[in-house]
């Protein structure tokens, strides 16, 4: 594993401050909007929504240039999805470039970010989607998503398992408000021998894996607070054991798990790769 140059560690060191910055302009401008434009007063006092609608400006704004620089190991992963799938956490779709329209019979995006929707229908139809990808309101929880798939006439009883050849879960974990659940109900709605596919930034991994970095962790803890309020997300989730023990412990529930760090010295390392339901 090639050692980062001294000018990597210092972006990746310092992009995580970058970005909140960046989250909190598109704060105030939405704190601006209720209290002059909107004239809500009450919004103020209802955090979980004045977030959902900060991100949603923020990621209007700038998820086209955070998504723009992927790993040629993701968008080769990305490109090799087929079937009937679901996408995650797609945002404004950024990622759907990657995939291979002609692998793909029918997609469902579930996106609780209603502002993102347009630009993801748009991003869509760029792809070469089109009519194949239908863009659901929903959350991945089970009490948001078992309902939204149902309306949509996936689950015929409103429950169901092994609906889907393959789950794509690409910088979305982190977002969750119930990672685990939200996971256990992937699960169960992957059909055997599925693939969860997945692209997130997790938790430096010092001490668990060669490549580390004890400085970067902390850094991580540094930054855990500001990130997770003004860009809605976990910074340093320790992600890889969550996937592995899925379905069962100790990777039980997987007949493969193909899970890779990538930059694992950085503040924002990533994790890559598929994971295969036991059939």
């Amino acid at each position: 594993m090639a050692e980062p140059t001294l000018k990597e560690y210092t972006f990746c060191a310092i992009a995580p401050a970058y970005f909140i910055g960046l989250a909190t302009i598109q704060w105030i401008l939405t704190l601006l909007n209720v209290v002059f434009v909107q004239r809500d007063f009450g919004l103020l006092f209802d955090v979980p929504q004045l977030k959902s609608f900060a991100f949603g400006r923020f990621w209007n704004k700038y998820g086209a240039f955070m998504s723009a620089d992927m790993p040629p190991k993701t968008t080769r992963l990305l490109s090799t999805v087929r079937g009937t799938i679901l996408d995650v956490g797609p945002g404004t779709g950024d990622q759907l470039c990657h995939f291979d329209a002609a692998k793909i019979t029918k997609a469902y995006g579930v996106e609780p970010t209603v502002k993102l929707h347009d630009k993801l229908r748009s991003n869509a139809k760029k792809a070469g989607l089109g009519e194949k990808y239908t863009v659901l309101g929903a959350g991945a929880e089970p009490e948001s998503l078992i309902p939204a798939l149902a309306k949509a006439g996936v689950l015929a009883d409103g429950a169901g398992e092994g609906v889907f050849d393959e789950i794509v879960v690409v910088r979305c974990l982190c977002h969750m408000p119930k990672p685990k659940e939200s996971l256990d109900t992937m699960y169960r709605l992957l059909k055997p021998g599925g693939r969860l596919v997945t692209h997130e930034h997790v938790c430096n991994p010092w001490g668990k894996e060669i490549g580390g970095s004890f400085l970067s962790l902390l850094l991580q803890y540094l930054y855990v607070y500001p990130w997770e309020f003004f860009i809605n997300c976990r910074l340093n989730q320790d992600t890889r054991k969550m996937l592995f023990n899925t379905g069962g412990r100790d990777g039980s529930g997987w007949s493969e798990i193909h899970l890779e760090h990538l930059n694992p010295w950085s503040t924002l390392p990533e994790l890559v790769g598929y994971l295969v339901k036991k059939a």
